[in-house]
């Protein structure tokens, strides 16, 4: 609220396969407080969600969006 918050220096790891190294970076508290935040909430806010809504929801998928919406133009056109 303050509006005084800065983020952790990011932690860069190394991910060494058979013929080079990788390097991924990992903003670890930080992800830790979303991670957690995420937990604590989903279940206020998700009863607000639409139940048409797709994206980013826990067992539902792009493909079954793609699915419904071809159903729908399919009532559509023979109805």
């Amino acid at each position: 609220m303050a509006k005084s918050y800065q983020p952790a220096p990011i932690r860069s790891v190394s991910i060494q396969n058979q013929t080079e190294a990788h390097f991924k970076n990992i903003p670890v508290i930080d992800r830790l407080l979303q991670q957690s935040y995420h937990q604590l909430s989903a279940p206020l806010y998700r009863p607000l969600f639409s139940t048409y809504s797709y994206g980013f929801r826990p067992g539902r998928s792009a493909l079954q969006a793609i699915e419904q919406a071809s159903e729908y133009v399919k009532q559509a056109t023979n109805g």
